[in-house]
């Protein structure tokens, strides 16, 4: 990365398709029908994404597959309001709650 100047950093990830992620989790599917769980949106937030989201989202409804996800919440009112509805589970990193140091939760990303 050009700001580390001994070349330390470097990007980890990998890009994919809804339809690779899809593929991903139903590799698992005999193991959620068994044991009733699901899929969990979690490590960073998933709903900063909204667009892919809502795609793997309705793409891993087709399966009957229990959805949770882990948030903070911290996104504009109106995608939450859209995202939320769609899982089965939503559980919630709450950072602190001090109102006054979370006053600005949807002024933007």
């Amino acid at each position: 990365m050009k700001n580390c100047p001994g070349h330390a950093l470097s990007n980890e990830g990998e890009y994919k398709s809804v339809e690779e992620v899809v593929a991903i989790c139903l590799q698992d599917l005999p193991f959620h029908e068994e044991s009733g769980g699901g899929i969990t949106i979690s490590g960073g937030e998933g709903m900063s994404q909204p667009d892919f989201l809502r795609e793997l989202l309705s793409a891993l409804k087709k399966h009957n597959l229990h959805l949770a996800i882990e948030t903070i919440g911290y996104v504009p009112e109106d995608v939450f309001q859209e995202l939320a509805p769609m899982f089965d589970l939503l559980l919630f990193d709450i950072k602190h709650a001090d109102s006054e140091k979370t006053s600005s939760r949807n002024k933007g990303w």
